[in-house]
């Protein structure tokens, strides 16, 4: 596995991770990713595969909405 400077990541992150993602392992990359990143925030999809962002639309949407709005909001 690569290792990058993820902690030098200033700007607001989402990550959205699949927890039974067998493509992409959800503990040794989503989770490892929001842990590694400043402030980053991050939406476990319950029982979501590789592409959690399809098969829960609902729930991935809502939660990307407000993290925009959050982000416009912000001073």
């Amino acid at each position: 596995m690569t290792t990058h400077s993820l902690d030098q990541i200033a700007l607001p992150v989402l990550i959205v991770h699949g927890t039974k993602d067998r493509m992409v392992s959800f503990t040794q990359h989503g989770k490892s990713l929001a842990e590694r990143i400043p402030r980053a925030q991050l939406l476990a999809v319950e029982g979501g595969e590789h592409m959690a962002i399809f098969t829960h639309h609902d729930e991935v949407r809502a939660r990307v909405t407000r993290f925009l709005c959050d982000l416009a909001s912000a001073p």
